[in-house]
């Protein structure tokens, strides 16, 4: 049996009945940070080029843009909605961010089935899971050597677990599923250096992989056949060195990945840059650290983590993947919030003076543990001469580490407050509290239009 009768069959046998309270609570958790980010990047990575070439194609509209107002057929509002916010959900185990892809997919999937027939919320989640389980397996499965290779695991597992949630939520059959998996595994492209390109490109990228899950969903379920060997013989030799197809199969069904595998994101940026926060915000507030009082910082990170940083950031984009800015904020402003990543916070005296006295350098000791742990040393000398050293080795927002609902509450919040008032925010929260209790989710796509 190849892996896409394996996956295939899974998503196919699967039901809601089948997952634990902590998957359920996991997967909602997760809807609701999409959603925050969604409604952010709306605002601040305008996808209204892309938007108004794809309303110039006409169709149905069946699926809302999040945040926009607008509805598009149901695979165009899929690529629009994978907005790709500083702060979504990913894995350190496979080095990428499934919310962005498999949310959007399953959202336009079931509003755009509401027409006919009611979704309802125990659905929707089962569909998301799926989504997950699906995309994680496989990128665990060729990690790291996908992204060494460099192409974006995101966007190239990302097709397979967006087509797992819309093949559920259109009702395939068994062979249709398989179907699905198989052809979606074809349309996985796109590049980890457009990851510090200008917004929105790297949503563009996302966008495509999450319209391609849902295309090659409606694709199957119109007849289109196949090849059940393809991801063994083609798709993983084709983008990975080394892969491990064992991880695919085992405990499929029993042992989740979701939310075991996967993080939220407390601080904005790249997540190599958040354990270097972490610990920097540890010791400013432990030690009362002013950051005129620092003569140097050192930090210590792993080999694999240290291939995302940038040494000299230009502007604010490509300080979302500079460890020496992120650890500079948090000691200057005493966060790493989404809206410190700007060009006048980067060129800010004080940020740039931190800059100049932040070493950043591999250390091979913290390559042992990793992917399990992804620790980093930070080490502080004052100008008193005082050194304070501090080790972390996860990040907030681990499975390891998780925010609080509150937490998770507050940032939803914070990122959507300038697209949807106060009233509606708490109804989205509402509404996906009680998610699994609603036989229609109709009533949630008005709320995530904006203003």
């Amino acid at each position: 049996m190849g892996i896409a009768s394996i996956l295939g069959s899974y998503v196919y046998k699967a039901s809601y009945d089948d997952l634990p309270q902590n998957v359920i609570t996991g997967t909602k958790d997760r809807l609701l940070d999409f959603l925050g980010c969604a409604l952010d990047s709306s605002r601040r990575m305008s996808m209204e080029p892309v938007i108004r070439v794809l309303k110039a194609y006409g169709g149905k509209e069946e699926a809302t843009v999040i945040g926009e107002r607008v509805k598009l057929p149901c695979s165009f509002a899929t690529m629009v909605n994978s907005h790709y916010g500083l702060l979504q959900d990913g894995s350190r185990f496979a080095s990428q961010h499934q919310g962005v892809i498999i949310i959007p997919a399953a959202l336009a999937v079931s509003e755009a089935r509401c027409s006919t027939k009611a979704v309802s919320g125990k659905e929707l989640i089962l569909a998301i899971v799926l989504g997950y389980e699906v995309m994680l397996r496989i990128g665990i499965a060729m990690y790291p050597s996908a992204l060494m290779r460099g192409f974006s695991p995101t966007t190239i597992h990302g097709p397979m677990g967006a087509v797992a949630a819309a093949s559920k939520l259109l009702g395939l059959d068994e062979e249709s599923t398989i179907n699905a998996l198989s052809i979606a595994s074809l349309m996985g492209s796109g590049f980890q250096v457009t990851d510090r390109a200008p917004h929105p490109l790297f949503s563009f990228q996302c966008g495509r992989a999450s319209e391609a899950g849902v295309l090659c969903a409606l694709a199957a379920q119109a007849g289109l056949k196949g090849s059940d060997e393809i991801l063994e013989e083609g798709f993983f030799p084709a983008f990975s060195n080394e892969y491990h197809l064992d991880v695919i199969e085992k405990d499929l069904g029993k042992d989740y990945m979701l939310p075991r595998k996967t993080y939220l994101k407390f601080h904005a940026g790249c997540r190599v840059l958040h354990i270097p926060i972490d610990a920097a915000l540890y010791m400013k507030n432990s030690h009362n650290i002013g950051w005129e009082d620092i003569e140097q910082v050192k930090i210590k990170i792993g080999a694999v983590p240290l291939t995302f940083d940038i040494e000299n950031p230009k502007t604010g984009r490509q300080a979302e993947y500079s460890i020496a800015f992120g650890v500079s904020v948090a000691f200057i402003y005493g966060d790493a919030s989404i809206d410190r990543f700007t060009d006048s916070t980067l060129w800010d005296d004080r940020v740039q003076q931190l800059m100049r006295k932040t070493i950043v350098e591999h250390d091979p000791e913290l390559d042992r543990e990793y992917p399990q742990k992804r620790p980093a040393i930070v080490e502080i000398t004052t100008k008193s001469g005082k050194v304070f050293s501090h080790k972390l080795d996860l990040a907030k927002g681990e499975p390891e580490n998780p925010l609080s609902k509150s937490e998770i509450e507050n940032k939803f919040n914070y990122m959507a407050s300038k697209v949807v008032n106060e009233e509606t925010r708490r109804k989205i929260i509402d509404y996906v509290n009680r998610l699994e209790t609603m036989e229609d989710i109709t009533g949630l796509f008005p709320l995530l239009a904006g203003k």
